[in-house]
């Protein structure tokens, strides 16, 4: 594979793509850190159908395709629609960019989904249409870790965001227009970041753990970093193996997780995150640019929620998790809501329908519903429904196989002189980079 020497079209393809299968690949070991802000173990399948959301957008004839080429508009007419005549996006980085991050946005899953959703928009809107070399990659981290902040009602430093911001501060400090030192850069502070979460965060420390959503930022920038240089995908290096077993976790202060599209003013908008800040925690409203927002909030009041986002405009793929239910089953992945299903915990309740049609039997498998094909000569009887039901051939809603695990925790003894991202070229100002744990971190973390 070759060095990039500027980012563009083609290339973030190529990083959505190695992000998502880098994602895929450690769901589980994203899932079991979870404990924070909800130990409801499902962080990584959310990332997960995040980024898979944002890959599908950037397929021929996806909506998000089609609305990409018409910037500044309302959403793509039905003839531009899938189904319709295929769209092509062409290679240029504000289009693709712009159409990855409207598929995140529009498909994230969780209080991670929602800002990683964020953060690929603040790249999209930070980065020149053309192409990028470093400085412009450096300026449009910095942008998208500012809108990531301003997404989230009560930022919390320990978390994603931190991550996120000591990222977009080494790439500044790299002060340089070479895509790989900077891409290089962001990934190795994002890393050392992560280490730092535990120590940042009380239930971290309690738990022994890093964060789930960081560790699932720091995937996404590594991959971004093996895309720039060519590396192959592997494991990360620098950090020690995670060990059996689920840590504790605290309790959640609410008993519910509220999610939903929204198309609203973004007067309106505004007034809802007043109205939403007063209900409940870890929320996070999330926008296009065209009217469509991706809302995620905790609440005790399901109802009251939802009729705010009816005030506000008009919600679609409501959302509503128990996570009661979750924590009974101690680790569920994802199901239903706007990304797709996930995959259904053993036992667990399900809702079943009879759909005609591989068109209707995707709607219901979008939404967590076990769905049922009937033959062509009639529906079919109760007895054939308990007998087993299948999901449809098309469904995108399976999640990919589960790999080893790999490295999450922090090592418990002295941090020795490893190097990290060594497929990175050495810092032409530094004879010892890549940098050794003990040199590589800033004083203090990284604040925005």
């Amino acid at each position: 594979m070759r060095v990039l020497h500027a980012l563009d079209g083609p290339a973030v393809r190529q990083w959505c793509a190695a992000a998502l299968d880098a994602l895929a690949a450690h769901q589980r070991e994203i899932d079991d850190l979870n404990v924070y802000p909800v130990p409801d173990r499902d962080t990584g399948t959310n990332l997960v159908l995040t980024l898979r959301a944002a890959a599908d957008a950037l397929r021929p004839g996806s909506e998000a395709a089609a609305d990409a080429l018409r910037p500044g508009s309302e959403p793509a007419p039905a003839a531009l629609r899938p189904g319709s005549e295929p769209v092509e996006i062409n290679g240029d980085l504000g289009a693709v960019l712009h159409t990855m991050a409207q598929g995140a946005i529009l498909g994230a899953r969780g209080n991670s989904g929602v800002i990683v959703g964020q953060l690929l928009r603040g790249l999209a809107d930070g980065l020149p249409a053309g192409s990028a070399g470093g400085r412009a990659l450096a300026t449009a981290l910095r942008h998208a870790t500012e809108q990531a902040y301003a997404a989230v009602a009560e930022p919390v430093e320990g978390t994603i965001l931190t991550v996120a911001a000591a990222a977009a501060a080494a790439a500044a400090r790299a002060e340089s227009d070479d895509l790989v030192v900077v891409a290089c850069a962001s990934a190795e502070a994002a890393g050392a970041a992560l280490e730092r979460t535990q120590s940042q965060l009380p239930a971290l420390a309690r738990a022994g753990v890093v964060d789930a959503g960081g560790l699932g930022l720091v995937v996404l920038l590594d991959a971004l970093a093996r895309v720039a240089t060519g590396a192959a995908a592997g494991a990360l290096p620098g950090l020690a193996a995670v060990p059996a077993g689920q840590p504790p976790a605290d309790p959640a202060d609410y008993a519910y997780e509220v999610q939903y599209l929204l198309a609203a003013e973004d007067a309106a908008v505004a007034r809802l995150r007043t109205t939403l800040a007063g209900l409940g925690g870890s929320l996070a409203v999330v926008g296009t640019g065209a009217g469509q927002w991706n809302v995620h909030v905790h609440v005790n009041d399901i109802g009251a929620a939802v009729e705010a986002g009816i005030e506000a405009g008009r919600p679609s793929r409501i959302k509503v998790t128990r996570f009661a239910d979750q924590f009974a089953g101690g680790r569920v992945a994802g199901s239903g809501g706007p990304a797709g299903g996930g995959e259904e915990p053993a036992g667990s309740v399900a809702v079943v329908a009879v759909a005609p049609g591989l068109g209707v039997a995707d709607l219901f498998a979008a939404e967590g519903v076990v769905v049922v094909q009937p033959e062509p000569d009639g529906c079919p009887s109760a007895a054939e429904v308990a007998a087993g039901p299948v999901p449809p051939a098309s469904s995108s809603c399976r999640m990919p196989p589960r790999s080893p695990r790999w490295p999450t925790r922090r090592p418990s003894g002295p941090a020795g002189p490893a190097s990290r991202w060594p497929w990175c070229p050495p810092d032409p100002r530094s004879r010892d980079w890549p940098r050794s744990r003990s040199t590589s971190r800033p004083a203090g973390s990284a604040t925005m």
